[in-house]
């Protein structure tokens, strides 16, 4: 996601809407899963927003080397805060003691990504916890009426994706081992 928000940004002058629009197309169509403060983050830096250091990196004319491997790290850095949040969902459920280690954090590019875009809430039902962020890309430069048509088209892709498929086939496959 982040080497194609850079040559989106690096393809010449687009209005920011433009910019978002044809990110959450390559999300829904490439990627196939919305993963929401990632696409809020990637949005801002779209849209040139200087309130996070954490795209200071991804500038045009640098090092091809020097490039893909700062590159790399800020993935491993959006990657390790996703898998943090995962392990605090997987080890709090309990209603006895809830951990929050993930907030405990020097690494300065999760430092990064937390001040850029806050968790608001924490919500933790039937052993799952539910992460609510304070924006979302909707939220960015005139995006709002974009939300409901990219939730419909991200929906209906879903509904005609592969794994719709692949799920039933596992659920025929799997349910000669069940009873019933």
């Amino acid at each position: 996601m982040l080497l194609k928000a850079f040559i989106i940004k690096s393809g010449g002058k687009k209005e920011n809407r433009k910019k978002i629009e044809d990110f959450l197309d390559f999300v829904i169509n490439n990627v196939g899963c919305y993963l929401e403060n990632e696409v809020y983050l990637i949005g801002k830096y779209l849209c040139n927003s200087g309130d996070t250091v954490f795209f200071r990196h991804m500038q045009q004319n640098r090092d091809k080397d020097n490039f893909f491997r700062d590159v790399r790290g800020m993935a491993w850095d959006l990657c390790h805060l996703r898998n943090v949040l995962e392990e605090m969902k997987v080890r709090n459920t309990s209603d006895d003691i809830t951990f929050l280690h993930c907030f405990a954090s020097y690494e300065t590019g999760l430092v990064d990504i937390l001040k850029s875009n806050r968790i608001k809430r924490i919500l933790y039902l039937d052993g799952q916890a539910y992460y609510k962020y304070e924006h979302d890309v909707f939220e960015i430069d005139g995006c709002m009426e974009l939300k409901k048509t990219y939730k419909e088209s991200f929906e209906k892709k879903v509904k005609n994706s592969m794994m719709k498929e692949l799920c039933f086939s596992l659920e025929q496959e799997a349910g000669h081992f069940l009873k019933g």
